[in-house]
Order: C-alpha cells, then structure tokens, then sequence
C-alpha cells in the first residue's frame, strides 16, 4: 500500500531542494554578505577575489562600489542592487584598471542605462600625497567633492534617460584649496614626470 503523506513529503521536499538550487544560482552562495558577493561576482571572471570595498555610495536605490582586487593590483566598479534590504545583486560596471604608482592622478567613467535612468560614475586612483579632496564638475553645471578612500575616489549621478550629463572634469586640490590637477576626458591622467 502507498501511504499519502510519504508522497507529499517527498514532493515537498524535492520543491524546496530546487527552489534552494535555483536561489543559489541566481543569489550565489552568500547573498547576504556584500563581500562575498563581489568575490563571487569577480571569481565569476576569473579573477581571485582577493577584494576590499574601498568606497560605496548609494545613487536612486542602486549601490555604486569601488573596490580594489589586491591579488591583481587592479580596481573595479559595479553597481549592486540590494532588493528587500536582504541580498546583494550585482548589476553593470566597469572592471580590470590597473593601479599604477606612476600615475599621479586618473579620470575613469562610465554610464549605465538601468530602467529609465542613466547612471554615471566618476572614479579613479591618485598617488600624489598633496591632494587632500577630488571634485568632478557634472556636464549639467553642478559639483560634487569628495575625500579620498586610500587613494581612490568614487562619484556617481543618476539623471532621466533623456538627459545626458555633458562633458565632466575632475580636480584635484591641496589641503590649503589649491587646484593640483585638471582632468577631463582628454586628459584622463597625470603621470610622474610628464
């Protein structure tokens, strides 16, 4: 004789062992660690994942990330949603820069189209020990400065997809507010003894 519940209890358990198999290969392992997720996220392409988040910055419900991959010496961009404040989602960005102690200051950027807005980033690395704040001017007339995350600087603006941003500039000032650097997107960086 075939007993009922020993058929429902099977089926149950069969549909909670693919509902766990499909969240992990759409979440990953750990969706509730922001780490964990960007390793996965760079193991994904290869890469080590030897990561540190060095800046994050939260733009209209997306998650704006610079992070250093130390087993490569380069740094990445993503934006990672964080849907129900639970797990981490990757989303687009802008992988694999090389850090380069040569580089006095650089001028990285992007944009990505995620529904119906356009999402800009402004980042890059600075080696020259003089400059104490990085300000970007946006194309649409307005400024924005920030501090410096161990070398690193992150902005990121999101606007209607209609609009475009225009034509962006980063500084780079002293502690006393003198500009150092002027960088846009023909001269996207200063090198030691250019």
């Amino acid at each position: 004789m075939n007993n009922p519940i020993r058929g429902h209890i099977i089926r149950w358990v069969l549909i909670l062992a693919l509902t766990v198999f499909l969240f992990i290969t759409h979440y990953g392992t750990n969706p509730f660690s922001l780490d964990a997720v960007v390793k996965e996220y760079l193991m994904g392409m290869e890469y080590k994942g030897d990561v540190e988040v060095k800046a994050s910055l939260k733009v209209e419900g997306q998650h704006s990330l610079l992070f250093v991959d130390h087993a490569y010496d380069l740094f990445h961009h993503v934006y990672f949603r964080h849907p129900l404040g639970l797990f981490w989602v990757p989303g687009s960005g802008s992988i694999g820069y090389e850090i380069d102690e040569n580089v006095l200051m650089d001028f990285k950027g992007g944009m990505s189209t995620i529904k119906d807005l356009r999402f800009y980033e402004v980042f890059g690395q600075v080696h020259d020990p003089n400059v104490k704040q990085v300000v970007v001017s946006w194309g649409d007339g307005t400024e924005e400065s920030t501090q410096l995350y161990d070398g690193f600087y992150l902005f990121s603006k999101a606007v209607p997809e209609d609009l475009g941003i225009g034509n962006i500039e980063v500084y780079g000032y002293d502690s006393k507010g003198n500009q150092i650097y002027h960088l846009d997107y023909e001269n996207r960086k200063v090198e030691k003894g250019l």
